[in-house]
């Protein structure tokens, strides 16, 4: 029996959706491997994919672990989706709303994230762990970083 997995269930949901929807996440090697401060990243889910930049202020991608990728990969998304417009999203990310980049990406996402939707069960993008677990470090988020 692994007692992590039954102490932090969120980890083995976590796990469970990856195998379920075919997910595998990986840092870019291309040209476009930073922006701003934010970082590339490749979404593949079964055969669709995605480039998706994360903010990895606490340098989990260091650990190379398929789901703190995921939880990075997949909140920068629901912080996209529940953002109400460009401007608001530059603010949330220190990004700077004059870059023609930026606004690309940010339309370019916002056009894909419906589909990404429908693979949560009430359409909503979901990475299973709590935004204040994540920021303070604690419960599951704190077991995946050590």
């Amino acid at each position: 029996m692994d007692y992590t997995l039954e102490r932090y269930p969120k980890i083995a949901k976590i796990k469970n959706f990856i195998l379920h929807e075919d997910i595998s996440i990986s840092k870019s090697d291309g040209d476009i491997t930073k922006h701003d401060h934010l970082v590339a990243m490749n979404l593949k889910i079964k055969n669709e994919q995605y480039t998706v930049f994360v903010d990895d202020e606490y340098e989990d991608l260091k650990k190379k672990d398929s789901v703190l990728n995921f939880i990075l990969v997949f909140r920068s998304l629901a912080m996209i989706d529940d953002s109400s417009d460009f401007l608001e999203w530059c603010t949330q990310n220190s990004i700077n709303p004059n870059s023609t980049k930026s606004l690309a990406y940010y339309k370019n996402i916002c056009s894909k994230i419906e589909e990404i939707k429908l693979l949560f069960k009430n359409n909503t993008v979901d990475y299973f762990i709590s935004d204040l677990d994540f920021q303070l470090n604690s419960g599951a988020i704190q077991l995946l970083r050590k």
